[in-house]
């Protein structure tokens, strides 16, 4: 009776972990928010002449973060400069940010 019960149960746990990973996998390719992204705010102390690189101080300090091609379109539709105050979303893992907002 324990082996059985055990098997069960090792079958639903391999069933469950399967289903988890396929899932993961689809929500990714779907556009969905993975758990890299965050939000973070801070002021924004220089833009790279190239609109490649922006160096924004946040409470841990100053940080550089590549910027992506939405980043780039929301830095000239926000009219974002140096010294302004913004909210945006960053990839963690890659360091690479994005959908800047004015605040």
């Amino acid at each position: 009776m324990r082996v059985i019960s055990i098997r069960i149960a090792t079958v639903v746990a391999t069933v469950l972990f399967a289903v988890g990973i396929a899932t993961s996998w689809q929500s990714v390719e779907a556009g969905l928010p993975d758990m890299d992204q965050e939000f973070r705010e801070g002021q924004v102390v220089s833009i790279d002449k190239n609109d490649e690189t922006i160096t924004i101080r946040e409470y841990s300090g100053l940080s550089t973060y590549r910027l992506s091609p939405t980043g780039r379109q929301d830095l000239d539709n926000e009219h974002i400069k140096p010294g302004d105050k913004v909210r945006f979303m960053v990839y963690g893992v890659w360091g690479v940010a994005y959908q800047f907002w004015r605040l």
